[in-house]
């Protein structure tokens, strides 16, 4: 399990909150992903995996440095 400083903003915040998402699910599942890799159109990261509560989120950020992470986006998907 990776352990990151992440920086949130309020805009990444209300993304989150307007799919009924938490930080915390978000850092579940960037902390410890069941897949990750890199967009091929955006260059930014995607971790996907399951939050404690059971919800399979693919989460997407920037790489601002090895430990921290700026938060983009997350939505539910179908796990693969």
């Amino acid at each position: 399990m990776a352990f990151y400083l992440f920086h949130w903003t309020s805009r990444t915040i209300d993304k989150l909150e307007s799919r009924d998402l938490t930080a915390e699910e978000y850092e579940e599942v960037v902390c410890d992903p069941s897949y990750e890799y890199t967009s091929r159109t955006s260059g930014f990261r995607i971790a996907e995996g399951w939050t404690f509560s059971g919800r399979y989120l693919l989460c997407v950020d920037d790489l601002l440095g090895p430990d921290d992470v700026l938060p983009i986006t997350a939505f539910d998907v179908e796990p693969h």
